[in-house]
């Protein structure tokens, strides 16, 4: 086994709460209220394309992972699984 470095651009960690915790302090606190407001207008835009299916508890998690493994979850459907 190696440990070299894959060559091309380096990936860099993207985790939204830095994100916007930088996008506060460069543009000031209002831009939270307009990141929400965008939120709101996309979610609201998607239910033209993307059919939420929600779905709780361990089993339903290993089998909505099985299922996009396998290619058996199509693109319009929006899984959304809580434990």
């Amino acid at each position: 086994q190696t440990s070299d470095p894959v060559p091309g651009v380096q990936p860099e960690l993207f985790f939204a709460p830095d994100y916007i915790a930088q996008r506060v302090k460069e543009e000031g606190p209002s831009v939270t209220a307009e990141m929400t407001a965008d939120l709101v207008r996309f979610y609201e835009a998607s239910k033209a394309f993307i059919t939420p299916e929600i779905s709780s508890g361990t089993a339903a998690i290993d089998d909505a992972w099985q299922s996009s493994v396998e290619g058996r979850v199509t693109p319009d459907t929006g899984l959304i699984l809580m434990p």
